[in-house]
């Protein structure tokens, strides 16, 4: 079947696809290579049906353990012929859509930032186990199908017409949707780009159920590039971070180093493990390709010792940074030296850990939580990493 990569209205190249492998299998005609996907337009060409395969696996979650669970359980090789030619490969954090190379339709007649989406199915049985019916042509008209991760999640359309991602647990504790609110009120303090997460219970559940929900940050002219699809990471966390803020200061971005230091910063704070590779990124303009911003912070909420079932405050000596594992506390300070924090920041600070324990405790119901105990356990961890990050500006 012939195909057609587009970006909005753009058409970007065609191609065609062999169900039976499944596989793209020729680039029959290109027609903007400045406007192929960013991951791709940064590698070599020659390489551009490896590439561009490999651009679908990853924007569909082909090697993700609930995709390769659902393909078992239906028994099917692959699923990826049935998401893009149902859904259009339509998404939220950017503006590429796929359709028939004789589909008449056009970018206003589909995009999920001005149409209607499927979402209830998703709140049903999204946010438990992403079981979903690949069969039915209107389930798969979501941006669910290519949005990644783990965690149960779905986006829903609320009554102001925002595009509002809600995501659950997936932990032994069961922090995430806290972890992600005490995430945005650091980022405000440090003056940090971030998603608006809120918290929010779904009564219409088998289950009360806790979710964490923030609208997304982009629209029909603005989309996510991932630090991963930078394609930067190829060295030491030293190294990776002096050559994304390179990068980003020759695309102008203002206060590259200062921005990315925070966001380092806060991962200290909460104890984040899982900033991986795809958690973090830039912004760009998706008509002009200027680069805007670094994203918003998001995705925070894997922190806070919530996937451990005995909290140990002594467990996470080290963190992920980059792409370089067991980078210790002090290392990631040495590396941020240059950040400043002003006084008023100090002292919101200090009061942070005061309003998570207030969290953890009206929301411990939903939680995993168990005791009073392990609440002032928790807060008393992040009493110790906001003590031994500020410690260098004052006698504590």
């Amino acid at each position: 079947m012939d195909f057609i990569l587009m970006n909005k209205n753009h058409k970007v190249l065609e191609f065609s696809y062999d169900e039976s492998i499944p596989m793209i299998t020729n680039i029959t005609q290109i027609y903007d290579k400045n406007y192929l996907p960013y991951y791709i337009n940064k590698q070599d060409n020659k390489n551009l049906i490896k590439l561009l395969n490999n651009w679908l696996a990853m924007r569909f979650q082909k090697h993700t353990s609930w995709f390769k669970k659902l393909a078992k359980t239906t028994h099917q090789v692959n699923l990826l012929d049935a998401i893009f030619t149902k859904s259009y490969g339509l998404s939220l954090t950017d503006e590429y859509w796929i359709k028939s190379a004789y589909d008449k339709v056009k970018w206003e007649d589909v995009n999920f930032y001005s149409n209607d989406f499927q979402y209830k199915h998703f709140i049903e049985v999204g946010l438990e186990s992403r079981k979903y019916d690949y069969d039915n042509v209107d389930v798969l008209y979501s941006p669910d199908i290519t949005t990644g991760g783990e965690l149960g999640k779905c986006w829903v359309i609320d009554a102001n017409k925002k595009r509002i991602l809600y995501k659950s647990t997936n932990t032994f504790l069961g922090l995430e949707p806290i972890n992600e609110y005490l995430a945005s009120l650091i980022c405000e303090i440090l003056e940090l780009p971030h998603a608006n997460y809120s918290i929010q219970i779904l009564s219409n559940l088998s289950k009360k159920t806790m979710v964490s929900a923030c609208p997304t940050f982009c629209n029909e002219n603005i989309e996510l590039i991932s630090f991963y699809e930078l394609g930067i990471h190829n060295s030491n966390y030293r190294d990776d971070f002096k050559k994304y803020i390179k990068l980003l200061e020759e695309k102008e971005i203002s206060d590259a180093k200062a921005k990315v230091s925070k966001m380092l910063l806060l991962d200290l704070i909460i104890s984040n493990h899982d900033r991986h590779l795809g958690n973090y990124g830039i912004i760009r303009d998706s008509n002009t390709l200027k680069w805007l911003d670094v994203a918003p912070i998001y995705d925070s909420g894997r922190s806070m010792l919530t996937y451990l079932p005995t909290i140990d405050l002594n467990y996470d000596n080290e963190l992920f940074v980059f792409n370089t594992s067991g980078v210790s506390h002090q290392e990631v300070l040495a590396l941020i030296s240059d950040l400043v924090l002003t006084p008023k920041q100090i002292k919101a600070l200090k009061e942070i850990p005061q309003i998570y324990k207030s969290l953890l405790e009206k929301y411990k119901e939903y939680t995993n939580i168990q005791s009073d105990e392990n609440i002032k356990l928790l807060t008393n961890k992040l009493i110790k990493n906001i003590q031994e990050i500020i410690k260098k500006y004052e006698k504590i």
